[in-house]
């Protein structure tokens, strides 16, 4: 895996006011231990860190990412990660080699590219998520789009008590959401998002859509957060002070972007580039 994120701490609101993500660490800084694998392939999967929270992060003292890569027995947090997937058919053995090595108990998938319901009824290429998946992950969440691009996918370690929340804007936008139940906590709710690069209108009326809604059922309780994970495209923005690089392509996109992000006030977990320069990819 050349790039991740771990949620290193998922404290009580018994114990603190909020929720506060302690660690997002990547194993290609530094000098940190890596699984042996050949040479990674083009279109290979690897876990990156797009990532919004509705709550700030604090850096740990952990030192080395053998410090992070404990069994789910061996801790007390949960671990979340995001994923550009660029299709997950045929890539069974990788993605069991992914969470092995980190250990995610959910992984947020962008670009799945499952088969949409007209495919599976007429495409010889369709298949089922779980045909993929290893057995102790569900994969049952999740919004096609076509074989040829795009989808999302929140895929959960079993023993985990989660469900979907139903969104309105899922039907017509690249975003499902789920709502992780925690033992005398607040629940904690996470999405999947995929912006398609050629689309700087629909999709982010979604994601607005989708904030929307989560706002009446976070409204309720002050100490649930949301984490919204995928594919953004979004690589013209200055994350330090919120505003759009000079020399972006999409410059009215970036700037409705932040725009959106302010309204719901949610903040950038990542601080390193997860794929070239860009932060939010």
């Amino acid at each position: 895996c050349d790039d991740s994120v771990f949620m290193n701490s998922l404290s009580s609101p018994n114990a603190i006011p909020s929720f506060q993500p302690q660690q997002t660490s990547s194993p290609i800084l530094g000098q940190r231990h890596r699984p042996p694998r050949s040479d990674q392939q083009p279109g290979s999967l690897r876990l990156s860190s797009s990532a919004l929270g509705s709550e700030s992060t604090s850096a740990s003292g952990l030192s080395s990412v053998h410090d992070l890569l404990k069994s789910p027995g061996d801790r007390n947090n949960l671990r979340i990660g995001v994923c550009n997937a660029n299709s997950i058919k045929g890539k069974r053995a990788e993605i069991q080699e992914l969470l092995n090595y980190t250990q995610c108990d959910i992984v947020l998938i962008s670009e799945t590219k499952l088969p949409s319901a007209s495919e599976k009824k007429t495409s010889k290429k369709a298949y089922d998520p779980a045909e993929i998946l290893p057995k102790n992950y569900d994969g049952s969440i999740h919004r096609p789009r076509n074989l040829n691009g795009g989808g999302v996918m929140i895929i959960v370690r079993k023993g985990i008590v989660c469900e979907e929340v139903s969104l309105k804007a899922g039907k017509d936008g690249e975003i499902v959401c789920a709502k992780i139940s925690i033992a005398k906590s607040s629940p904690l709710y996470v999405c999947a998002y995929n912006r398609p690069p050629s689309d700087t209108e629909n999709s982010l009326d979604s994601l607005n859509l989708a904030l929307e809604e989560l706002e009446e059922i976070v409204e309720k309780n002050p100490r649930t957060c949301v984490i919204v994970g995928g594919d953004f495209n979004a690589p013209g923005i200055n994350w330090s002070d919120m505003t759009t690089k000079p020399d972006a392509s999409l410059k009215g996109m970036c700037s409705r972007l932040i725009g959106i992000l302010s309204t719901f006030s949610l903040s950038q977990l990542q601080t390193e580039p997860t794929r070239q320069n860009a932060v939010l990819d």
